[in-house]
């Protein structure tokens, strides 16, 4: 195992996870999130090579970022004109990243860092300027082959759980001996020192329905797209980390955090693909291919098979752009009746309209992921209501500060 790389001494180079995110560690400020890397590590384009490179997971309060951002360098001005800063950060195409630069301190400011995939604790950061620079882009993920699960049966019939998890998203379809973990997002109420100390800051022991489950599996996830309220349990526990066989991600997108040595050789990009269970149940994963292409519309679409039951999981692929994707078999799912959705985006404003249709009136499950983020306002009312108007029993406990199963399938 190559040696782990000293916490950068003054500068990062990172590129945006989340434009809109609130703090996990004091000041639990509203924040821009961030991937970074060192100065190495961008300028010898680590992050492409075999071995990868240390990435960190950094967040900049905007009460940091907002008097430190130097606007406009001339490699920028061509991209940045009529864009609000929201979307500069959202849409910078791929060889723009932001060049941080700090000083590290003990005691609390208003951001911090910590490195990615570890067991490491935030270091607290004096940003003294941010600024966009041009650099090398991030490659894609090039397209794999999936590992079948080994041939023997499994020792109970396939079921598929949902967890409440804040804002994430976090499912598990297994049958007691393989199992994936159909994203393994987390975010606000559930925290990350909260999770890793299991205890909640106002006392009382913090509820974690996933880790029973997983306990014994070969367990494998897919990550449906790159943005980390979709991995964050797995750079949160290294229990769960080490235990995964493959991470499967979209082919062809980039992802700059999973450049790290701990968990880049369990990267693999796919397609179309098909993993079986006993009994003839199996879970379907469709490779996007969006009219539009953005960070939430290149994305993996599973369907689960359990007992004669059907589950769609999105990601955050809402319905209307799955009804006109190029990919005929996300198309084909508009038409199917399911016995639960997990309801794409976290139920935002864009989910409640072209709605797939419940199997059985007001018992099949509309279940919502999300949490109690400022800025985003998930779920929305108007999502929740159309759910409900299209008679699918809605399960929505958006405030849980624990992570609690709710059994979907069979």
């Amino acid at each position: 195992m190559s040696e782990r790389e000293p916490f950068p001494d003054g500068s990062f180079k990172a590129q945006v996870d989340k434009v809109i995110a609130v703090q996990d560690y004091s000041p639990l400020r509203r924040c821009v999130r961030l991937i970074g890397i060192s100065d190495k590590s961008f300028s010898n384009k680590l992050f492409n090579t075999d071995g990868g490179c240390q990435t960190y997971v950094i967040d900049l309060s905007w009460t940091d970022l907002l008097p430190r951002l130097l606007l406009y360098p001339r490699t920028w001005m061509s991209f940045s004109l009529r864009k609000n800063l929201l979307e500069m950060l959202e849409d910078a195409p791929p060889g723009i990243w932001l060049d941080i630069r700090f000083t590290k301190e003990i005691e609390e400011t208003g951001s911090y860092a910590y490195e990615a995939f570890a067991d490491s604790e935030p270091t607290y950061l004096s940003i003294k300027s941010v600024r966009f620079i041009v650099g090398p882009t991030v490659e894609p993920i090039a397209l794999g082959t999936a590992k079948p699960a080994p041939a023997s049966i499994g020792v109970a019939a396939a079921r598929l759980t949902a967890f409440h998890v804040g804002q994430g998203m976090c499912s598990l379809m297994e049958d007691g001996r393989d199992g994936y973990l159909l994203d393994a997002g987390a975010g606000t109420p559930v925290r990350r020192p909260i999770y890793r100390a299991g205890v909640k800051s106002g006392g009382g022991s913090f509820r974690n329905d996933l880790l029973p489950l997983i306990g014994s599996l070969s367990l494998n996830a897919i990550v449906s797209h790159p943005d980390s309220d979709h991995w964050r349990l797995l750079d949160w526990d290294i229990t769960i980390l080490s235990k995964l066989t493959s991470v499967y991600l979209p082919a062809g997108q980039p992802a700059l955090a999973f450049s790290s040595p701990a968990i880049k050789k369990k990267v693999i990009g796919i397609g179309d693909t098909s993993f079986s269970f006993s009994g003839g149940d199996s879970l379907e994963v469709r490779r996007s291919q969006p009219n539009v292409s953005d960070k939430n519309g290149e994305c993996l679409v599973c369907v689960a098979y359990c007992g004669g039951k059907m589950a769609l999981m999105p990601g955050d692929y809402v319905y209307d752009r799955m009804a006109v994707d190029f990919n005929t078999n996300i198309q084909a799912m508009m038409i199917g009746f399911f016995d639960a959705v997990v309801v794409p985006h976290h139920g935002d404003h864009a989910s409640a309209s072209a709605i797939v249709a419940p199997k059985n009136p007001n018992l099949s499950v509309a279940f919502f992921s999300a949490g109690t983020r400022s800025g985003y306002g998930h779920p929305t009312a108007a999502s929740l209501n159309a759910h409900r108007a299209r008679n699918f029993d809605v399960v929505d406990n958006h405030r849980c500060d624990d992570i609690i199963a709710r059994q979907l399938l069979p």
